[in-house]
């Protein structure tokens, strides 16, 4: 029975590819696989490989090329083998690139004004490719249910990865575009269909849509891509024996599990990023196992002093390792710092995780009705006869899992009036309360703290599914100019004569606390079962 020239794996007779890790075998008979013995290998002596005219004349490239790998000197170029290890680098790189996008998607929210916008470039964009480090990675294998971003009239889009949808604003200055707002904050460029975000999150990630779901243009000059991702550059790790023995050595050996991830400041489930988790056993002899999702790779690591270094194929990394608790900080460069303990105990001082409103969150999340008014003002706010102004308002609330979350109101004149980041806690009840930590009335900044939304607030007259936000808006030019507002909305689809019937004598507006266009707009939507639009669309002003 014929073994594979690459992996020794064996092989049924006349196999032309090796089923394990997917190498070219020769025409002629192959030879009989012999085991490694312990005496290490002889250094391959590779030469520096001159890249193709394109790269520039006179440039090398910064790796060694291997001619007993690519063909030979004597024979054209061949595609490279796969690589034991080559699927690990790509499981974790894949996980990092979705948690990378899923954390831009619900941190540092960003506000930004409405822009007029010409119909060509109107339309629903889909994600077709994602590249990093020189690795194509397949959007299904980061997003299953795929990754869109539908751009509006009036510089609004509506985004939607893997079936979590958000709301934001994009601008469009010749080919440069931005989009901002629902955790999006990120640039690059629209031109003949194609919209190219960059550097996402500043890990290196470029995603590229087409609109209305057509294939990416084919490229002038494709470039051979490797079938494997390279795993980062790291020194063969010295054999245990020749290492300093810290007196812990004992104790660091064990298994390992993956208990927490952390990406710029935001814990995310590691079955977010690993379906089947992600495991490190340390053995005695310097060995080491891992497991990814479910793959297997074997290596060897070591340890000096607090510094801990795993030798794996797709996985070389220095972490440290601290009263049973193994870290690896800023995975691949992208941000994502990840936490093992041992035998699959939690982190010292952790609990087991528990969504920060269990009972409110569906309750705040979605899309809210109402109006606003201004009840108070000074400067030439109160001249121009500001006070008693309302407008209907259409708001959405997004929230995560840590207790944060987002709104965004506009209302009937299509002014985007308010964002803010939120914090939710307890409140009055059991749907807590949620408390800004920063955001934006019109050009104002709202301060950390200063709206406070308690269902059970007072000036919401105690009427169930209502919320009441109140604020001062001050004109950062000259603040005698201000006024003070309300905000009230209840969640899409309830209906207010509660309200119009009901005692209203403690509220702001005791004689009237109805939205203006609640009859003749907000009532026929409903009762037709439609969705909260993005605009105020067949509203007569």
């Amino acid at each position: 029975m014929p073994f594979c020239v690459q992996c020794g794996a064996k092989l049924e007779d006349g196999a032309k590819f090796c089923t394990v890790c997917g190498a070219k075998q020769p025409e002629t008979a192959s030879p009989v696989y012999v085991p490694p013995t312990e005496e290490k290998p002889a250094e391959p002596q590779g030469y520096s490989y001159t890249p193709p005219a394109s790269a520039g004349a006179g440039q090398q490239s910064s790796y060694n090329y291997d001619p007993t790998i690519y063909g030979g000197a004597g024979g054209g170029a061949s595609k490279p083998p796969k690589k034991k290890g080559g699927a690990l680098v790509f499981i974790i790189l894949a996980a990092l690139v979705v948690i990378g996008a899923v954390v831009y998607l619900v941190a540092g929210r960003s506000g930004g004004g409405s822009v007029a916008s010409d119909d060509p470039v109107l339309g629903l964009y889909t994600a077709q490719k994602a590249e990093t480090a020189g690795i194509s990675i397949s959007i299904k294998t980061m997003w299953k249910n795929g990754f869109t971003i539908e751009l509006k009239d009036k510089g609004k889009a509506a985004i939607n990865v893997d079936g979590k949808t958000g709301s934001a604003k994009w601008t469009l200055d010749g080919t440069a575009f931005t989009v901002k707002g629902s955790g999006v904050d990120c640039s690059g460029t629209l031109a003949d269909g194609v919209l190219t975000l960059e550097n996402v999150m500043d890990t290196g990630v470029t995603l590229y849509f087409t609109k209305d779901g057509a294939a990416l243009p084919a490229e002038e000059t494709p470039a051979p891509a490797p079938t494997v991702a390279p795993a980062p550059s790291v020194d063969p790790a010295p054999a245990p024996s020749s290492a300093p023995a810290p007196a812990d050595t004992d104790e660091i050996v064990g298994s390992y599990n993956a208990d927490k991830a952390v990406a710029y400041g935001m814990e995310i489930e590691i079955s977010t990023m690993w379906e089947k988790g992600f495991s490190i056993d340390l053995k005695d002899g310097g060995k080491c196992s891992i497991s990814v999702n479910g793959t297997n790779a074997s290596g060897t690591w070591s340890q000096n002093g607090e510094t801990v270094t795993v030798n794996v194929p797709g996985f070389n990394m220095d972490g440290s390792y601290r009263d049973g608790v193994l870290l690896f900080e800023d995975l691949y460069g992208m941000g994502v710092d990840l936490y093992f303990t041992k035998d699959g105990s939690m982190l010292p001082g952790s609990k087991p995780a528990a969504p920060a409103l269990p009972a409110a969150d569906s309750w705040w999340e979605g899309d809210w009705y109402g109006w606003w008014v201004v009840v108070d003002a000074g400067g030439s706010y109160l001249d121009e006869n500001y006070v008693n102004q309302a407008w209907d308002a259409c708001a959405r609330i997004d929230v995560s899992d840590d207790g944060t979350g987002y709104i965004d109101i506009w209302d009937e004149d299509g002014d985007d009036v308010a964002w803010a980041d939120l914090s939710f806690g307890s409140g009055g009840s059991d749907k807590g309360a949620a408390t800004s930590t920063a955001g934006k009335f019109y050009n104002h900044e709202i301060a950390k703290g200063e709206w406070v939304i308690d269902p059970t607030d007072g000036e919401c007259g105690g009427f169930d599914e209502l919320i009441c936000i109140r604020g001062r808006y001050a004109q950062p030019t000259n603040a005698d100019n201000w006024i003070e507002y309300y905000i009230f909305l209840r969640p899409w689809g309830t209906r207010w004569e509660d309200i119009e019937a009901g005692d209203t004598s403690g509220m702001i507006y005791p004689d009237d606390m109805m939205p203006l266009n609640y009859t003749d707009w907000y009532l026929p939507l409903i009762e037709a079962g439609k969705p909260m639009p993005d605009g105020f669309e067949g509203l007569e002003n």
